[in-house]
């Protein structure tokens, strides 16, 4: 098309640039070489002396300390994942608490702590089959692998809930076993090479979690306490691959639909143990520890505190957990979701946080089924690095993602998104359409 998103398809990857390579530190050393090799984001320009725009209206909400940032321009040196330092804008204050964008005009927003910038154009969202159908679903003509009575189609399993029988044999809830194609492999054995910049070996573990024997079982379809159970698998698997020698982070994902990269209809997710911290959780942890250094506050504890207080991004208050609309949201209806209280990863969540989870989780997906029509989505989960300890300044959190959109030249040449629905709109649709 034109080089803007293409409103039939997918949001596709987020494209966030190349790798960091972490360590227990979660990569935030660099050389003085790299210091040196500064780039400069742009930013809207305002008036010195004049409050900037993410703080205005703040008075009520910010500390005496971060009301003082807020008088003319306030520039923080940023790293990212490359080691490239950036000016970033934003430091020490959290979006605009109002977000109200003028008809007919566009407005360029950076997010707070990642530091991509979105353009968010309504107008867009005017233009001819703006948004997708139901997701279309992957179909196999062959017997699934996944459902009962195929176990011998996968590798054996790690781990299993079962009211009867053995392993990798029916009479099991769910399962989680190896990738049959993974992208890393375990090798305990293996002697890693010297670190590079720009090389790790490729070992760690790709699993499948089998999430329940019914083959069109959907998660909206889940009963509270089943959803419960399998985040609950999720989070127990997570923990043991955090252990696994060479492991810097792991990453648990679930494509939903064709156009979200789902290649089997069985309800499934994956599971990426990784001898890196991802750029973008990397970028993530820089800005959210900068933010924590400007104002001795977490960002996210700020962030779930203000909206789950009725700001207009709120989507659903679910006690423990809040979803919402990001205030830089790439793609239309793109929810948040994260607990109100301070866990830096998702092992340190009670079954409290669980199963208010699995509630909100469960009643947003139904909210985006009937507001859009069943669309396919992406779920991410950021967690912080398997061996960084109690992280002050970061949370676990669940980024949903629906595909309404699909990347173009624009965001392949820039790194930017453009989103046609305002962050507000959405979640005020969202809020009023019924979960029940």
């Amino acid at each position: 098309g034109c080089g803007g998103p293409q409103l039939a398809s997918a949001v596709g990857s987020r494209g966030a640039g190349s790798g960091r390579l972490g360590g227990s530190d979660a990569g935030f050393r660099r050389s003085q070489g790299a210091r040196q090799r500064g780039v400069r984001h742009t930013r809207p320009r305002h008036r010195p002396g004049e409050a900037h725009p993410s703080l205005a209206s703040c008075s009520g909400v910010c500390s005496p300390r971060r009301r003082r940032l807020a008088a003319g321009p306030v520039r923080r040196r940023h790293r990212r994942a490359e080691g490239a330092a950036l000016d970033h804008p934003a430091a020490g204050r959290l979006p605009h608490p109002a977000g109200a964008i003028i008809a007919g005009l566009s407005e360029i927003r950076q997010d707070a702590v990642s530091g991509h910038w979105v353009i968010v154009a309504p107008e867009r969202a005017r233009r001819p089959h703006a948004f997708a159908n139901a997701a279309e679903k992957p179909r196999r003509a062959e017997p699934c692998p996944f459902c009962p009575g195929r176990e011998f189609e996968t590798p054996p399993e790690v781990m299993a809930l079962r009211d009867s029988g053995r392993a990798n044999e029916p009479g099991w809830r769910l399962r989680v076993v190896p990738n049959k194609f993974p992208a890393l492999k375990r090798n305990p054995e293996q002697e890693l090479a010297p670190e590079s910049p720009w090389r790790r070996e490729g070992v760690g573990a790709h699993e499948v979690v089998i999430e329940a024997a019914e083959h069109d079982l959907t998660w909206s379809e889940f009963p509270i306490p089943k959803l419960a159970e399998l985040l609950g698998a999720i989070r127990s698997r997570m923990t043991a691959l955090a252990r696994d020698r060479g492991v810097e982070s792991v990453f648990y994902f679930k494509n939903h639909g064709d156009a979200a990269g789902a290649t089997l209809e069985h309800p499934h997710s994956q599971l990426l143990a990784l001898p890196m911290v991802p750029a973008l959780v990397a970028a993530e942890l820089d800005g959210a520890h900068r933010y924590h250094a400007n104002t001795d506050q977490c960002y996210f504890c700020e962030l779930a505190g203000r909206e789950g207080a009725g700001g207009v991004r709120l989507i659903l208050d679910g006690g423990p957990v809040v979803a919402l609309a990001p205030y830089a949201a790439r793609a239309p209806f793109e929810v948040w979701l994260l607990p109100k209280r301070h866990q830096a990863r998702l092992e340190a969540a009670g079954e409290v946080e669980m199963e208010a989870l699995a509630r909100v989780l469960r009643a947003v997906l139904r909210k985006l089924d009937r507001a859009l029509g069943e669309p396919a989505f992406n779920l991410l989960l950021h967690e912080a690095p398997a061996r960084s300890g109690a992280l002050v300044y970061y949370h676990w959190h669940f980024e949903l993602i629906p595909r309404l959109a699909r990347l173009a030249g624009f965001e392949w040449g820039t790194n930017m998104f453009i989103n046609p629905v305002a962050p507000e709109e959405a979640a005020r649709r969202l809020r009023e359409t019924s979960a029940d």
